[in-house]
C-alpha cells in the first residue's frame, strides 16, 4: 500500500490500525471497548485491511457450554443416579413404588437413575412373582464414593472450565439429557502485518465524514476532515428485501396473458350452490364426487337460491330426460332441494356456468381463484389450492381453435413444445389433455384439461347450442413441476430461505 493510497482508509479502518500495532491480534470483541465502533464496522472495515494486506484473518469457531436449570440443581443436590443408588444400599432389594415411598424421592428421578444405574451396570434387576425387584450391585458403593465423570465435568463447566479441555464424550451424554446447552460462535481473530505497521505509523486519524452539511461549510470544519472514499467491490451481506412469492408471480403472469389475448377476467362466489357446482355442468345428483367424502358441504346456512325458473326447468328436464339436447338424460327424479345445497366450490368451472346464463355470444373469459375438496393433504394433493379456468363462446369457433390458444397462451408463458393428448372429462366432448416440454428438465408436463362443452350443459343455460371451447389449470402443480420442489405443499410452508432464493420468475 502506497503512502498516497493511505487517504483511501476510513476513520474506522485507521482506528482499528492504530489499536493493532499495539497488541498484534485482536478479536472484534477485543475492540469494540477501545475504538468505540460498532461490531458491524469493525467486521467490515477487518475485511477492507485485509483485502490491502495490512492485517491477515483468521476465522474460527468458540465453542460455549452451559448448565441448564436442572444441572445447577443436581451440582448443589446431586444426581438422580447417586442419589438413587444411595438409597439402594440402604434399603437393599425394593420395587419402584417402595423405593419412591420410602424415600421421598420424586418418580421421575428414581425412573431416571435407575435407568442410567443400569447402563453403569451399578443395579441388578430380578422379576418374583410379577413383582420387578431392584438390588444395588457389587459396582453400586464404588459407584456412589467415588466422584463419577458426569459430576467431575458439570463442577467443571459451573467453574468456567475452558470447553476445549472438558470430556466431549461426557459433555455430548449429558447434552442429551438435557443438562448442558452448547453454542457455537464465529471468531474473527485479526493480525497485523509489517505492512500494517508501517501504515500505522504513517497515519493521523482525522474525522472522516460521507455527506458535506452546510454547517461544515460555512463553520469551515470540513478543512479538519477527510472524506471517505467507497469501495464498490467490497463484499457486503445480501440484502433481504420485499419480492413476490413464486405462486403470486405465476398468477399474475397467467392473467396478464389472458388479458393480452383480448379475454375478460371475471369472478363467482366461493360458497356455490350445488346446481351450478354440478348440476348445471351434467353431473348426475348420485355421482360419488357430490358425496360428502369428496366435497365440503355448509351446514349453517346449508341451502340457497336456485336461479330463474326456466333455467332450473330447463336443467331439469336435461337431467331427467334429455330436454332438446339429444341426449336421453340420466333418466332419474331430478330433486330440487339437492341443487339448493350449499358447498365450497370444488372448481372454477361453476364460474364459466354462471357465466353461460348471463353473456351473449360471442365472448371470451377466464377466471383464477380459489377452489375446495376434502382431501388428504399429501405431496400431491391440498384441499385448498387456485384453479385458472378459460371460455370461448361463439358460432365461428372449432376444435383447432381450442389447440391454438392453448398453443399461444402456453408459448407466452414461456413453452415451446406444445402437445396435447386425447382425454376424457364429464362434461367435454372432444377432450385434451394439454402438455409442455420443460428443456431444462428434459420431461413433459401435465397441465390440466380442456375441451367443447357438451349440448347437455350449453344448452339449458343458453337456451341454444353454441361452440363453447373450455380449459382447466392447476398453477400449485404448474409451480411444483417447475421448482422441482417434489411437494405440492411447499410453497405454502413460509420458509423464508426458500422464498428468498427461489427465482421469482421460474419459468425463465
Amino acid at each position: 500500500m502506497t503512502g498516497n493510497s493511505i487517504s483511501d482508509l476510513s476513520l474506522p479502518e485507521k482506528k482499528i490500525l492504530e489499536a493493532l500495532k499495539e497488541r498484534e491480534t485482536a478479536t472484534v470483541e477485543d475492540l469494540l471497548a477501545e475504538t468505540k465502533l460498532s461490531h458491524s464496522t469493525i467486521a467490515r472495515s477487518f475485511l477492507k485491511l485485509d483485502k490491502l494486506g495490512l492485517i491477515r484473518l483468521k476465522k474460527s469457531q468458540l465453542l460455549k457450554v452451559k448448565l441448564t436449570k436442572e444441572a445447577e440443581k443436581y451440582v448443589e443436590e446431586g444426581l438422580p443416579e447417586k442419589k438413587v443408588a444411595g438409597a439402594l444400599l440402604n434399603l437393599g432389594e425394593v420395587e419402584i413404588n417402595e423405593l419412591v415411598s420410602r424415600t421421598g424421592l420424586p418418580e421421575k428421578i428414581v425412573t431416571i437413575g435407575l435407568g442410567l444405574l443400569r447402563k453403569k451396570s451399578a443395579v441388578e434387576i430380578r422379576k418374583v412373582k410379577g413383582k420387578t425387584l431392584f438390588s444395588p450391585s457389587a459396582k453400586c458403593r464404588e459407584f456412589v464414593e467415588k466422584e463419577s465423570r458426569e459430576e467431575k465435568v458439570l463442577k467443571e463447566i459451573r467453574h468456567g472450565k475452558e470447553p476445549c479441555s472438558l470430556d466431549k464424550e461426557v459433555i455430548e451424554d449429558l447434552k442429551r439429557r438435557g443438562l448442558v446447552s452448547i453454542s457455537r460462535k464465529k471468531v474473527l481473530t485479526a493480525r497485523i502485518t509489517s505492512e500494517g505497521v508501517k501504515v500505522a505509523g504513517k497515519i493521523s486519524v482525522k474525522p472522516s465524514i460521507t455527506l458535506l452539511s452546510p454547517s461544515l461549510i460555512t463553520s469551515g470544519k470540513w478543512r479538519e476532515c477527510e472524506f471517505k472514499k467507497y469501495d464498490v467491490i467490497s463484499p457486503v451481506k445480501p440484502r433481504a428485501i420485499g419480492r413476490r412469492h413464486p405462486l403470486t408471480w405465476l398468477l399474475n403472469e397467467i392473467r396478464r396473458i389472458w388479458l393480452e389475448m383480448g379475454f375478460k377476467e371475471v369472478e363467482g362466489p366461493l360458497v356455490e350452490l350445488s346446481f351450478w357446482c354440478f348440476d348445471a355442468l351434467y353431473q348426475p345428483q348420485d355421482h360419488p364426487a357430490r358425496e360428502l367424502a369428496d366435497t365440503l358441504y355448509l351446514a349453517n346456512p346449508d341451502k340457497g337460491e336456485l336461479p330463474s325458473p326456466e333455467i332450473v326447468k330447463r336443467v331439469k328436464e336435461t337431467h331427467e330426460n334429455g330436454w332438446k339436447t339429444g341426449s336421453k338424460g340420466w333418466r332419474y327424479k331430478w330433486d330440487h332441494e339437492e341443487a339448493r345445497s350449499l358447498v365450497l366450490r370444488t372448481h372454477t368451472t361453476s364460474v364459466s356456468a354462471r357465466m353461460l346464463a348471463e353473456i351473449k355470444p360471442p365472448a371470451r373469459i377466464f377466471s383464477i381463484g380459489k377452489v375446495y375438496r376434502r382431501e388428504n393433504l399429501d405431496p400431491v394433493r391440498l384441499h385448498e389450492f387456485y384453479q385458472v379456468e378459460g371460455i370461448v363462446v361463439s358460432e365461428e369457433v372449432t376444435f383447432r381453435d381450442l389447440l391454438g390458444y392453448l398453443k399461444i397462451f402456453f408459448s407466452k408463458l414461456g413453452f415451446r413444445k406444445v402437445r396435447f393428448r386425447p382425454g376424457y372429462f364429464p362434461y367435454t366432448e372432444m377432450s385434451v389433455e394439454p402438455e409442455v416440454y420443460d428443456g431444462k428438465r428434459g420431461k413433459w408436463i401435465e397441465l390440466g384439461g380442456a375441451g367443447i362443452f357438451r349440448p347437455e350443459v350449453v344448452m339449458p343455460l343458453l337456451n341454444k347450442d353454441v361452440p363453447v371451447l373450455a380449459w382447466g389449470l392447476g398453477p400449485e402443480r404448474l409451480l411444483m413441476n417447475l421448482l422441482e420442489t417434489g411437494d405440492i405443499r411447499f410453497p405454502y410452508k413460509n420458509n423464508l430461505k426458500w422464498l428468498r432464493e427461489t427465482p421469482q420468475k421460474p419459468m425463465t
